[in-house]
């Protein structure tokens, strides 16, 4: 709605006058001062805006300006109910604004009055059809109908295997039951079980539960809270807590804490070495996504002692951008340090650094199916180590996503990636496979 505050009056010269006056105002000093409030509510002083229109109203009980006006205001500071008790004055008023009605019909499906809201919308379109801030507003609310009438329930399952450990194969299974509650308020599910196929690894086994909530606590700020546990082992409980903040639908910043990191390698869990993780991240892209840039950090604290830092960074930019075809180029960097030096029994860099350049094809076929899409993506890069040379790195992963239909979603991926370890060159296979299903 705030995006209306900047067309609701036309500027005029303000003057000295003081709303708290009792003397009757002259046609200037009243528009002046209307004009006064309207300035400090635009600067989100929406309190001390309205008490100068309210003081207007004293004089003027029925102007329909100052009551448009202190309908609009009132829908900035979000209290809908009063914002609606405040139109009821106007709401027979001829040649209302496309800019009163928008915010109005807004206000009229947040208190649950949906067919008024859509019956007024439609009515001011009609009246102003290129008014495109009413047809964003349309689009919205149906939007909101559309994910309040799908399916409340999500199952998804997992499936992978990899043997990024230093040649060693790892299989994990996950499967994760979320359901929305409300609007604002979705919980979840998840079970994960993680096996080596090295008996000496088997000690570093997952199986792991955890349930947790996802809370919309305002348009901009998002809280999510997990609890996990061992079904296995005592003693291995942990939460983690994470915040996104989104101020608007270009960036997007979390920071996050967890007791317990299920992220660990699996020679660190076979020791029975575990840590917690203080993370932070940020994501951007442009209107047209034709740019895209990522930030991420991390502090693990491990049980051994070693403590690890982590930084990365992407930027992408995509010199082809059509609907069903899209060529992308990637340029990433890798940083990491640890406390303690190479005796620990999982891989422990001093500090190293990675930089690497990946193409990125998005295929979207015309298929039977609601949506199905294939990614390759090939990287070519630079790995080093402190006391090594660096060495080059490369890597290919293909994937398919397939939406059979609204309910029923499917994909898949496969890699083979060369990276380096200790100055040694190793071959790296992965396998991952998903499905979903909406309840």
């Amino acid at each position: 709605m705030n995006s209306i505050k900047y067309i609701i009056i036309p500027w005029l010269l303000l003057t000295g006058s003081n709303s708290a006056q009792a003397i009757t105002l002259s046609a200037k000093e009243f528009n002046a001062e209307h004009q006064r409030g309207v300035m400090l509510a635009r600067a989100e002083k929406y309190e001390e805006g309205l008490t100068v229109l309210r003081t207007l109203l004293q004089q003027d009980p029925e102007h329909y300006a100052v009551i448009r006006d202190i309908v609009i205001i009132t829908t900035w500071t979000e209290n809908c109910p009063k914002a609606l008790q405040q139109y009821k004055r106007i709401q027979a008023h001829a040649n209302q604004e496309s800019y009163l009605l928008g915010p109005v019909s807004q206000c009229l499906y947040e208190t649950g009055n949906k067919k008024q809201a859509f019956d007024k919308l439609e009515s001011a379109i009609a009246q102003w059809p290129d008014d495109s801030e009413l047809k964003e507003i349309r689009s919205e609310l149906k939007r909101r109908e559309k994910e309040a009438s799908a399916p409340k329930s999500n199952i998804r399952l997992s499936v992978g295997t990899n043997d990024s450990d230093q040649g060693n194969q790892e299989w994990f299974l996950e499967t994760r039951y979320n359901r929305k509650l409300q609007e604002n308020i979705e919980i979840y599910a998840r079970f994960i079980t993680v096996r080596a196929d090295d008996p000496r690894f088997e000690t570093g086994d997952l199986n792991r539960v955890g349930v947790g909530a996802e809370l919309n606590l305002h348009k901009q700020w998002a809280l999510i809270q997990d609890f996990s546990f061992d079904i296995d082992r005592s003693g291995e409980g942990g939460s983690t807590t994470t915040i996104v903040h989104s101020p608007n639908s270009l960036w997007s910043f979390n920071l996050g804490y967890a007791s317990f990191a299920e992220d660990l390698p699996l020679r660190a869990k076979a020791q029975s070495i575990d840590a917690n993780r203080v993370s932070t991240s940020a994501d951007f892209h442009t209107k047209d996504y034709l740019w895209t840039w990522s930030a991420s950090a991390a502090r693990y604290n491990f049980s051994d002692s070693n403590n690890r830092q982590s930084m990365s960074t992407a930027v992408s930019y995509a010199y082809v951008l059509r609907n069903d075809w899209e060529q992308r180029i990637i340029f990433d960097i890798y940083k990491s340090a640890n406390s303690n030096d190479d005796s620990a029994v999982y891989y422990n860099p001093k500090n190293d650094l990675s930089i690497g350049l990946t193409h990125q094809l998005d295929i979207v076929y015309d298929t039977r199916f609601k949506r199905h899409v294939d990614h390759i993506y090939v990287s070519l890069g630079n790995y080093k180590q402190k006391n090594f040379s660096g060495k080059g790195t490369w890597g290919i992963r293909f994937e398919q996503e397939y939406d059979f239909d609204d309910t029923h979603s499917f994909g898949f991926s496969i890699a083979f990636n060369q990276r380096v370890y200790d100055g040694n060159r190793e071959d790296q296979k992965s396998f991952l496979v998903n499905y979903s299903r909406k309840l």
